[in-house]
């Protein structure tokens, strides 16, 4: 009977290293994965309010003690630093084109990321007129094209 348990409790300490193993070569694989992950967190409770938790979130509270929403823009920043200075994200400066207002750039670009499903955050310079757009380097090209119009 106890070298049943013995087997059971092997096989489970097996199983935890191989998920672990392949949860470690996937996110190698993708550095984007945590970054799409928490930006389509982010997205999802920010839609509505009061704030639309699932038990998962709920969870992320508990285990980091604060509120999730605060967490998931805690950790979104902290690794689009970490891309950013890896240079697996760039800081792409775009053209203002004339005739178009902060809204209609705002609104070309997330249509992009609706088209595409690219990672963006627009960063406006209202006083001089200037869009950096924060994104994957073959993805700055794209952004360029729809801030355009084109």
């Amino acid at each position: 009977m106890r070298a049943g348990w013995k087997r059971v409790l092997l096989g489970v300490v097996v199983l935890a290293g191989v998920v672990g193993v392949a949860i470690t070569a996937f996110r190698m694989a993708n550095p984007y994965a945590r970054l799409d992950r928490l930006a389509k967190a982010v997205t999802r409770v920010s839609a509505a309010y009061p704030r639309p938790y699932r038990i998962g979130d709920h969870l992320v509270g508990i285990l980091h003690q604060s509120d999730p929403f605060d967490y998931y823009c805690r950790e979104l920043k902290r690794e689009e630093q970490r891309l950013l200075s890896s240079g697996h994200l760039v800081v792409a400066q775009l053209p203002w084109p004339e005739g178009k207002t902060e809204g209609d750039l705002l609104l070309a670009l997330s249509q992009e990321y609706r088209r595409t499903g690219a990672f963006f955050r627009p960063v406006l310079d209202r006083t001089n007129r200037t869009l950096a757009v924060i994104c994957k380097p073959g993805d700055a090209a794209t952004f360029e094209a729809a801030a355009a119009g084109k």
